[in-house]
Protein backbone atom coordinates (compact mmCIF):
# COMPACT_ATOMS: atom_id res chain seq x y z
CA UNK A 1 0.00 0.00 0.00
CA UNK A 2 1.32 3.36 -0.96
CA UNK A 3 2.10 3.69 -4.35
CA UNK A 4 -0.90 5.88 -6.23
CA UNK A 5 -2.00 6.53 -9.56
CA UNK A 6 -4.43 9.70 -10.72
CA UNK A 7 -6.94 9.69 -13.34
CA UNK A 8 -7.91 13.34 -14.29
CA UNK A 9 -8.61 14.83 -10.57
CA UNK A 10 -9.00 11.65 -9.04
CA UNK A 11 -6.46 9.25 -7.18
CA UNK A 12 -5.94 5.78 -6.19
CA UNK A 13 -3.98 3.58 -4.06
CA UNK A 14 -2.83 0.53 -5.01
CA UNK A 15 -3.22 -2.57 -2.48
CA UNK A 16 -1.54 -5.33 -3.21
CA UNK A 17 -2.28 -9.25 -2.88
CA UNK A 18 -1.33 -10.22 0.56
CA UNK A 19 -1.54 -13.16 3.02
CA UNK A 20 -2.56 -12.48 6.72
CA UNK A 21 -3.05 -13.97 9.88
CA UNK A 22 -4.70 -12.36 13.11
CA UNK A 23 -3.27 -12.65 16.40
CA UNK A 24 -4.39 -11.57 19.65
CA UNK A 25 -6.04 -8.30 17.60
CA UNK A 26 -2.45 -7.97 15.47
CA UNK A 27 -2.55 -8.72 11.75
CA UNK A 28 0.58 -9.93 10.13
CA UNK A 29 0.92 -9.57 7.03
CA UNK A 30 3.16 -11.33 3.61
CA UNK A 31 3.06 -10.07 0.53
CA UNK A 32 2.79 -12.11 -2.43
CA UNK A 33 4.11 -12.00 -6.05
CA UNK A 34 2.21 -11.71 -9.11
CA UNK A 35 -1.28 -13.53 -8.87
CA UNK A 36 0.80 -16.45 -7.04
CA UNK A 37 0.80 -17.80 -3.76
CA UNK A 38 4.18 -17.76 -3.16
CA UNK A 39 5.79 -15.45 -0.81
CA UNK A 40 9.63 -14.68 -0.67
CA UNK A 41 11.90 -16.63 2.12
CA UNK A 42 15.21 -15.48 2.85
CA UNK A 43 17.46 -18.03 4.21
CA UNK A 44 20.83 -17.79 6.15
CA UNK A 45 23.30 -20.65 4.19
CA UNK A 46 27.02 -20.78 5.64
CA UNK A 47 29.70 -22.17 2.86
CA UNK A 48 33.21 -21.58 2.59
CA UNK A 49 35.93 -19.76 1.15
CA UNK A 50 38.97 -20.61 -1.04
CA UNK A 51 41.08 -20.08 2.02
CA UNK A 52 38.64 -22.80 4.09
CA UNK A 53 37.03 -19.47 6.17
CA UNK A 54 33.32 -19.70 6.59
CA UNK A 55 31.08 -16.75 4.92
CA UNK A 56 27.51 -16.47 5.37
CA UNK A 57 25.12 -16.35 2.31
CA UNK A 58 21.59 -15.34 1.82
CA UNK A 59 19.59 -17.36 -0.21
CA UNK A 60 15.98 -15.93 -1.72
CA UNK A 61 13.05 -19.32 -1.97
CA UNK A 62 9.58 -18.82 -2.99
CA UNK A 63 7.78 -20.77 -0.78
CA UNK A 64 3.71 -21.08 -0.92
CA UNK A 65 2.18 -19.18 1.75
CA UNK A 66 0.24 -22.17 2.25
CA UNK A 67 2.83 -23.79 4.29
CA UNK A 68 3.00 -21.11 6.33
CA UNK A 69 1.14 -21.73 9.64
CA UNK A 70 -2.09 -19.75 10.44
CA UNK A 71 -1.65 -17.12 7.15
CA UNK A 72 -4.48 -17.31 4.59
CA UNK A 73 -5.00 -15.37 1.12
CA UNK A 74 -6.71 -12.14 1.24
CA UNK A 75 -10.08 -13.12 0.15
CA UNK A 76 -10.40 -9.73 -2.39
CA UNK A 77 -7.78 -10.86 -4.38
CA UNK A 78 -8.44 -14.27 -5.27
CA UNK A 79 -10.77 -16.55 -7.76
CA UNK A 80 -14.70 -16.81 -5.94
CA UNK A 81 -16.44 -18.67 -8.85
CA UNK A 82 -16.06 -21.81 -6.88
CA UNK A 83 -16.95 -20.38 -3.56
CA UNK A 84 -19.96 -18.24 -5.38
CA UNK A 85 -18.11 -15.40 -4.10
CA UNK A 86 -19.21 -15.97 -0.50
CA UNK A 87 -16.34 -13.96 0.78
CA UNK A 88 -15.98 -11.28 -1.40
CA UNK A 89 -13.50 -12.51 -4.09
CA UNK A 90 -13.01 -11.50 -7.77
CA UNK A 91 -13.38 -13.91 -10.78
CA UNK A 92 -10.00 -14.40 -11.07
CA UNK A 93 -6.36 -14.34 -9.12
CA UNK A 94 -5.06 -10.64 -9.28
CA UNK A 95 -2.09 -9.18 -8.11
CA UNK A 96 -3.81 -6.58 -6.18
CA UNK A 97 -6.47 -3.36 -6.67
CA UNK A 98 -6.26 0.18 -7.01
CA UNK A 99 -8.54 1.68 -3.93
CA UNK A 100 -10.17 5.30 -4.13
CA UNK A 101 -7.41 7.60 -1.87
CA UNK A 102 -10.51 9.37 -0.47
CA UNK A 103 -14.24 8.96 -0.33
CA UNK A 104 -16.62 10.34 -3.34
CA UNK A 105 -16.73 14.15 -3.64
CA UNK A 106 -17.84 16.19 -6.00
CA UNK A 107 -16.35 17.91 -8.70
CA UNK A 108 -15.18 21.67 -8.75
CA UNK A 109 -15.53 21.84 -4.90
CA UNK A 110 -12.01 21.31 -3.97
CA UNK A 111 -11.23 24.13 -1.20
CA UNK A 112 -7.96 26.27 -1.59
CA UNK A 113 -6.52 28.76 0.97
CA UNK A 114 -5.43 32.30 0.79
CA UNK A 115 -2.33 34.27 1.78
CA UNK A 116 -3.30 33.98 4.89
CA UNK A 117 -4.10 30.68 5.28
CA UNK A 118 -8.14 31.32 5.45
CA UNK A 119 -10.29 28.91 3.44
CA UNK A 120 -11.57 29.79 0.06
CA UNK A 121 -14.63 27.94 -1.02
CA UNK A 122 -15.31 27.01 -4.80
CA UNK A 123 -17.98 28.51 -6.98
CA UNK A 124 -19.43 25.46 -8.17
CA UNK A 125 -19.88 25.22 -12.17
CA UNK A 126 -19.17 23.18 -15.21
CA UNK A 127 -20.28 20.23 -14.05
CA UNK A 128 -20.12 16.84 -15.86
CA UNK A 129 -23.17 14.29 -15.56
CA UNK A 130 -23.81 10.56 -16.67
CA UNK A 131 -26.82 9.37 -18.05
CA UNK A 132 -27.94 8.14 -14.49
CA UNK A 133 -31.13 9.69 -13.04
CA UNK A 134 -31.26 9.43 -9.26
CA UNK A 135 -33.76 6.34 -8.48
CA UNK A 136 -34.63 7.46 -4.70
CA UNK A 137 -35.84 10.43 -2.71
CA UNK A 138 -35.93 11.59 1.03
CA UNK A 139 -38.22 14.51 2.35
CA UNK A 140 -36.06 16.48 4.58
CA UNK A 141 -33.25 16.39 1.53
CA UNK A 142 -34.78 18.96 -1.66
CA UNK A 143 -30.71 20.29 -2.87
CA UNK A 144 -27.57 18.81 -2.64
CA UNK A 145 -24.23 20.69 -3.07
CA UNK A 146 -24.05 21.20 -6.89
CA UNK A 147 -27.93 22.78 -6.56
CA UNK A 148 -30.00 19.84 -8.12
CA UNK A 149 -33.78 19.79 -6.89
CA UNK A 150 -33.87 16.17 -5.64
CA UNK A 151 -37.32 16.68 -4.24
CA UNK A 152 -39.88 13.78 -4.89
CA UNK A 153 -41.37 15.78 -7.79
CA UNK A 154 -37.89 16.27 -9.45
CA UNK A 155 -35.32 13.52 -8.02
CA UNK A 156 -35.88 11.30 -11.09
CA UNK A 157 -35.30 14.02 -13.61
CA UNK A 158 -31.93 14.65 -12.02
CA UNK A 159 -28.50 13.40 -13.53
CA UNK A 160 -26.19 11.79 -11.24
CA UNK A 161 -22.89 13.64 -11.30
CA UNK A 162 -19.51 11.72 -11.79
CA UNK A 163 -17.55 11.51 -8.58
CA UNK A 164 -13.58 12.65 -8.29
CA UNK A 165 -11.55 11.48 -5.67
CA UNK A 166 -9.03 13.99 -4.42
CA UNK A 167 -8.68 16.06 -1.21
CA UNK A 168 -10.73 18.85 0.33
CA UNK A 169 -13.53 18.66 -1.58
CA UNK A 170 -17.59 18.25 -0.58
CA UNK A 171 -18.03 14.90 0.28
CA UNK A 172 -20.37 13.14 -1.97
CA UNK A 173 -23.33 12.71 -0.24
CA UNK A 174 -27.31 12.25 -0.77
CA UNK A 175 -27.02 9.50 -2.73
CA UNK A 176 -28.57 6.19 -2.33
CA UNK A 177 -26.95 2.86 -2.22
CA UNK A 178 -28.63 1.61 -5.81
CA UNK A 179 -26.82 4.78 -7.30
CA UNK A 180 -23.62 4.75 -5.84
CA UNK A 181 -22.97 1.43 -7.34
CA UNK A 182 -24.51 2.03 -10.54
CA UNK A 183 -22.27 5.29 -10.84
CA UNK A 184 -19.22 3.47 -9.81
CA UNK A 185 -19.32 1.15 -12.36
CA UNK A 186 -19.61 4.22 -15.04
CA UNK A 187 -16.01 5.29 -13.73
CA UNK A 188 -14.26 2.95 -16.03
CA UNK A 189 -16.30 3.78 -18.79
CA UNK A 190 -16.52 7.07 -19.35
CA UNK A 191 -12.52 7.50 -20.83
CA UNK A 192 -12.75 11.44 -21.60
CA UNK A 193 -13.48 12.11 -17.76
CA UNK A 194 -11.09 9.46 -15.79
CA UNK A 195 -8.72 8.30 -18.67
CA UNK A 196 -9.24 4.63 -18.11
CA UNK A 197 -10.02 1.92 -20.42
CA UNK A 198 -13.04 -0.31 -19.97
CA UNK A 199 -11.35 -3.03 -21.91
CA UNK A 200 -8.70 -3.82 -19.53
CA UNK A 201 -10.10 -1.81 -16.30
CA UNK A 202 -13.16 -2.33 -14.11
CA UNK A 203 -14.79 -0.12 -11.41
CA UNK A 204 -17.02 -0.91 -9.18
CA UNK A 205 -18.55 0.65 -5.58
CA UNK A 206 -15.93 -0.85 -3.16
CA UNK A 207 -17.16 -4.74 -1.32
CA UNK A 208 -16.54 -5.24 2.66
CA UNK A 209 -14.06 -7.85 1.25
CA UNK A 210 -11.96 -4.79 -0.61
CA UNK A 211 -12.58 -2.56 2.94
CA UNK A 212 -11.19 -5.71 5.11
CA UNK A 213 -8.14 -5.53 2.93
CA UNK A 214 -7.56 -2.36 3.53
CA UNK A 215 -8.49 -2.22 6.81
CA UNK A 216 -6.32 -4.81 7.91
CA UNK A 217 -2.94 -3.66 6.01
CA UNK A 218 -3.86 0.18 8.45
CA UNK A 219 -3.40 -2.29 11.37
CA UNK A 220 -0.57 -3.86 10.27
CA UNK A 221 3.42 -2.71 10.63
CA UNK A 222 3.00 -1.77 7.04
CA UNK A 223 0.45 0.61 7.88
CA UNK A 224 -0.30 2.30 11.38
CA UNK A 225 1.01 -1.05 13.60
CA UNK A 226 -2.03 -0.73 15.66
CA UNK A 227 -2.94 2.56 16.05
CA UNK A 228 -6.12 3.71 15.20
CA UNK A 229 -6.30 6.25 12.41
CA UNK A 230 -7.83 9.63 12.99
CA UNK A 231 -10.75 10.81 12.39
CA UNK A 232 -11.78 13.05 9.48
CA UNK A 233 -14.29 15.42 11.56
CA UNK A 234 -14.43 18.28 9.07
CA UNK A 235 -18.16 19.80 9.06
CA UNK A 236 -19.19 22.47 7.19
CA UNK A 237 -22.70 22.59 8.69
CA UNK A 238 -25.32 22.54 5.87
CA UNK A 239 -23.17 25.24 4.46
CA UNK A 240 -25.78 27.63 1.88
CA UNK A 241 -28.05 25.49 2.74
CA UNK A 242 -27.89 22.73 0.28
CA UNK A 243 -26.57 19.98 2.77
CA UNK A 244 -22.78 20.65 2.34
CA UNK A 245 -21.13 18.73 5.58
CA UNK A 246 -18.08 16.65 5.36
CA UNK A 247 -14.81 17.72 2.87
CA UNK A 248 -12.66 14.59 2.47
CA UNK A 249 -8.94 15.01 3.15
CA UNK A 250 -8.78 15.94 6.75
CA UNK A 251 -7.17 14.69 10.09
CA UNK A 252 -9.71 15.97 13.00
CA UNK A 253 -10.09 19.61 11.03
CA UNK A 254 -6.55 20.16 9.73
CA UNK A 255 -6.30 19.57 5.89
CA UNK A 256 -4.28 16.73 4.08
CA UNK A 257 -3.41 15.79 7.98
CA UNK A 258 -1.46 12.69 7.76
CA UNK A 259 -2.52 11.10 11.10
CA UNK A 260 -6.24 10.49 8.53
CA UNK A 261 -3.91 8.07 6.52
CA UNK A 262 -3.94 4.09 6.50
CA UNK A 263 0.08 4.86 6.12
CA UNK A 264 0.37 7.61 8.50
CA UNK A 265 1.71 9.56 5.53
CA UNK A 266 0.74 10.70 2.29
CA UNK A 267 1.12 7.58 0.51
CA UNK A 268 -1.93 5.87 2.17
CA UNK A 269 -5.53 5.94 1.86
CA UNK A 270 -7.96 8.53 3.57
CA UNK A 271 -11.48 9.16 5.23
CA UNK A 272 -11.50 5.36 6.28
CA UNK A 273 -12.67 6.98 10.13
CA UNK A 274 -14.83 9.63 9.87
CA UNK A 275 -15.65 11.80 7.13
CA UNK A 276 -18.60 10.26 5.61
CA UNK A 277 -20.38 7.01 6.51
CA UNK A 278 -19.26 4.57 3.30
CA UNK A 279 -22.08 2.49 1.74
CA UNK A 280 -20.49 -0.80 0.76
CA UNK A 281 -21.79 -3.18 -1.76
CA UNK A 282 -23.23 -5.79 1.19
CA UNK A 283 -26.41 -6.72 2.32
CA UNK A 284 -28.26 -9.25 3.62
CA UNK A 285 -31.39 -10.47 1.50
CA UNK A 286 -34.26 -10.82 3.96
CA UNK A 287 -37.14 -10.06 1.45
CA UNK A 288 -37.65 -6.15 3.15
CA UNK A 289 -39.16 -3.73 0.69
CA UNK A 290 -36.12 -1.71 1.50
CA UNK A 291 -33.80 -3.71 -0.59
CA UNK A 292 -35.76 -2.26 -4.27
CA UNK A 293 -36.77 0.86 -3.08
CA UNK A 294 -32.57 2.34 -1.96
CA UNK A 295 -30.72 -0.47 -3.32
CA UNK A 296 -32.78 -1.97 -6.82
CA UNK A 297 -30.01 -1.24 -8.93
CA UNK A 298 -27.82 -4.47 -6.87
CA UNK A 299 -30.21 -6.90 -8.00
CA UNK A 300 -31.67 -8.05 -4.31
CA UNK A 301 -32.95 -11.31 -4.44
CA UNK A 302 -35.27 -12.90 -1.07
CA UNK A 303 -33.50 -15.79 0.84
CA UNK A 304 -35.73 -18.77 0.54
CA UNK A 305 -33.33 -20.67 3.17
CA UNK A 306 -30.68 -19.63 5.29
CA UNK A 307 -27.91 -20.51 3.05
CA UNK A 308 -29.60 -19.14 -0.37
CA UNK A 309 -26.86 -16.60 0.22
CA UNK A 310 -23.62 -18.48 -1.11
CA UNK A 311 -25.36 -18.79 -4.66
CA UNK A 312 -26.73 -14.74 -4.70
CA UNK A 313 -23.55 -13.13 -4.09
CA UNK A 314 -21.77 -12.22 -6.87
CA UNK A 315 -18.00 -10.36 -7.89
CA UNK A 316 -19.70 -7.31 -7.59
CA UNK A 317 -21.96 -7.72 -4.15
CA UNK A 318 -21.26 -9.77 -1.09
CA UNK A 319 -25.12 -11.23 0.43
CA UNK A 320 -25.00 -11.53 3.94
CA UNK A 321 -27.06 -14.53 6.15
CA UNK A 322 -29.57 -13.13 8.37
CA UNK A 323 -32.17 -14.83 11.64
CA UNK A 324 -34.84 -15.90 9.64
CA UNK A 325 -36.95 -16.44 12.67
CA UNK A 326 -35.50 -13.08 14.63
CA UNK A 327 -33.87 -10.75 12.04
CA UNK A 328 -31.98 -8.81 14.74
CA UNK A 329 -28.45 -7.31 14.53
CA UNK A 330 -27.15 -10.06 17.30
CA UNK A 331 -28.74 -12.51 15.87
CA UNK A 332 -27.97 -11.69 12.34
CA UNK A 333 -24.23 -11.50 13.26
CA UNK A 334 -24.39 -14.70 15.04
CA UNK A 335 -25.93 -16.57 12.38
CA UNK A 336 -23.09 -15.20 9.94
CA UNK A 337 -20.67 -16.84 12.78
CA UNK A 338 -22.47 -19.88 13.01
CA UNK A 339 -21.59 -20.44 9.22
CA UNK A 340 -17.91 -19.69 9.81
CA UNK A 341 -15.53 -22.37 7.95
CA UNK A 342 -12.41 -22.47 7.13
CA UNK A 343 -13.30 -21.39 3.56
CA UNK A 344 -16.19 -19.08 4.94
CA UNK A 345 -16.75 -15.62 7.34
CA UNK A 346 -13.14 -14.10 6.98
CA UNK A 347 -11.48 -11.22 5.12
CA UNK A 348 -14.32 -8.28 5.68
CA UNK A 349 -13.28 -7.32 9.39
CA UNK A 350 -16.14 -8.49 10.91
CA UNK A 351 -16.37 -11.90 12.55
CA UNK A 352 -12.56 -11.35 12.68
CA UNK A 353 -12.66 -8.22 14.18
CA UNK A 354 -15.78 -8.04 16.61
CA UNK A 355 -17.32 -10.11 18.97
CA UNK A 356 -21.32 -9.18 19.30
CA UNK A 357 -23.39 -7.88 16.23
CA UNK A 358 -24.36 -4.75 18.42
CA UNK A 359 -22.33 -2.44 20.71
CA UNK A 360 -18.47 -1.28 20.75
CA UNK A 361 -17.16 -4.65 19.97
CA UNK A 362 -15.39 -3.98 17.15
CA UNK A 363 -11.31 -3.47 17.57
CA UNK A 364 -10.19 0.04 18.79
CA UNK A 365 -13.83 -0.14 20.42
CA UNK A 366 -15.24 0.52 17.45
CA UNK A 367 -19.38 0.30 16.47
CA UNK A 368 -20.96 -2.96 15.55
CA UNK A 369 -24.51 -3.49 14.28
CA UNK A 370 -24.92 -6.01 11.53
CA UNK A 371 -27.44 -5.20 9.29
CA UNK A 372 -31.36 -6.24 9.83
CA UNK A 373 -34.79 -5.65 9.32
CA UNK A 374 -35.20 -2.56 7.12
CA UNK A 375 -32.03 -1.63 7.46
CA UNK A 376 -30.42 -3.92 5.25
CA UNK A 377 -27.81 -2.55 3.86
CA UNK A 378 -24.10 -2.61 5.38
CA UNK A 379 -22.22 0.89 5.80
CA UNK A 380 -18.25 1.68 6.94
CA UNK A 381 -16.34 3.81 8.92
CA UNK A 382 -17.77 6.51 10.11
CA UNK A 383 -19.41 9.81 9.86
CA UNK A 384 -18.00 14.08 10.35
CA UNK A 385 -19.83 13.10 13.49
CA UNK A 386 -19.74 9.52 14.69
CA UNK A 387 -15.93 9.89 15.57
CA UNK A 388 -16.95 9.70 19.48
CA UNK A 389 -19.61 7.19 19.65
CA UNK A 390 -19.65 4.98 16.84
CA UNK A 391 -16.64 5.34 13.93
CA UNK A 392 -13.48 3.69 13.28
CA UNK A 393 -11.61 2.10 10.67
CA UNK A 394 -13.32 -1.50 11.64
CA UNK A 395 -17.06 -0.09 12.64
CA UNK A 396 -19.50 -1.53 10.69
CA UNK A 397 -23.15 -0.59 10.63
CA UNK A 398 -26.59 -1.03 9.40
CA UNK A 399 -28.62 1.47 7.18
CA UNK A 400 -31.79 1.49 4.88
CA UNK A 401 -29.83 2.63 2.23
CA UNK A 402 -31.50 5.92 1.70
CA UNK A 403 -30.21 9.22 0.53
CA UNK A 404 -28.14 11.06 3.59
CA UNK A 405 -25.94 14.37 4.54
CA UNK A 406 -23.90 11.57 6.43
CA UNK A 407 -23.48 8.82 4.22
CA UNK A 408 -21.51 8.38 0.87
CA UNK A 409 -19.55 6.00 -1.20
CA UNK A 410 -15.71 4.98 -2.63
CA UNK A 411 -14.91 3.04 -5.70
CA UNK A 412 -12.29 0.27 -6.60
CA UNK A 413 -10.61 -0.19 -9.92
CA UNK A 414 -9.41 -3.80 -10.82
Amino acid sequence: MGQRVETPGSMFVWIPRYAYKITNNTVEIEFLYGNTNNFLSVTEVITTNEDGTEKTDYVEKMQDILQKEGYRVHPSFTNGENNNYANGEWDKEIEGFWAAKYVAGYQSSTITYDANGQEVYPEIENIIYSNKTYTSYKNEYTQNALGQNISSTSYSTQKISYPVFKPLTYAYNLISVGDSYAISQEIAKTSYLYGLNSNNTDSHMMKNSEWGAIAYLAHSKYGRNGIEIVANTKNLNNKDGKNIYAVTGYAGTQANGTAASSTNNITGVFDLNGCLWEAVAAYISNGSDILTTNGNLLNPIKSSDSTAYQTNSTKYVTIYPFNESADTSNNNWSRYNELKTLQYGYGDSILETSSAGEGYTSWNNDHSEFAYLNRPFFIRGGSFGSQATNGGTFAFYSSDGSINHYMGFRVVLI
